[in-house]
């Protein structure tokens, strides 16, 4: 977790001043990322972030590292750009282009908007968790032996349009 780099990064930071905030955890970010012009994630390990599936609901581009499961979700040059892990320079030449070229952040905002609307939305996921648990129990997509026709999901942020929500289902509805 974060909170064994949080004092190093803290020190990092001190010579930036005020121009780095640190949140924690926010619950609620679309307001924040709203104002975004450019979202990133430039970790060594991913399944597919949040941290990308958020802002690409609200159409802003994205630059990533392509690691783990990152290129189901961002398709290079299509909805957003890839970069190598650990390739500063390449970051910094993504980042550039797209401050340079608005017109193409527009298309990879909107195509990845696009993306996380069709393939990565609340309804879809939700079926991709009822297949599972399905199969988990050993019975056909569709068949409701043992499992509710469908599931309740509480949903704790904003309905923002396309935007996958973080969710816990279980076979028994609760």
């Amino acid at each position: 977790g974060y909170e064994d780099v949080w004092p190093e990064l803290i020190s990092l930071a001190e010579p930036l001043g005020k121009s780095v905030i640190f949140t924690g955890e926010i619950y609620e970010p679309f307001d924040i990322i709203a104002g975004f012009d450019i979202a990133t994630c430039v970790s060594n390990h991913e399944g597919i972030p949040n941290s990308l599936i958020e802002p690409m609901a609200l159409g802003k581009p994205v630059v990533s590292t392509n690691v783990g499961q990152v290129s189901e979700l961002v398709e290079d040059e299509v909805s957003g750009l890839l970069i190598p892990s650990n390739d500063l320079d390449a970051l910094v030449k993504a980042l550039f282009r797209l401050i340079e070229q608005p017109e193409l952040g527009r298309r990879l905002g909107e195509a990845g908007r696009r993306k996380v609307e069709t393939q990565f939305n609340i309804e879809k996921q939700a079926l991709k968790y009822a297949d599972l648990y399905h199969y988990i129990l050993g019975n056909p997509p569709g068949c409701s032996n043992g499992l509710p026709a469908t599931l309740s999901l509480k949903l704790r942020r904003k309905s923002y349009p396309g935007v996958v929500y973080r969710m816990t289902a279980r076979p028994d509805g609760l």
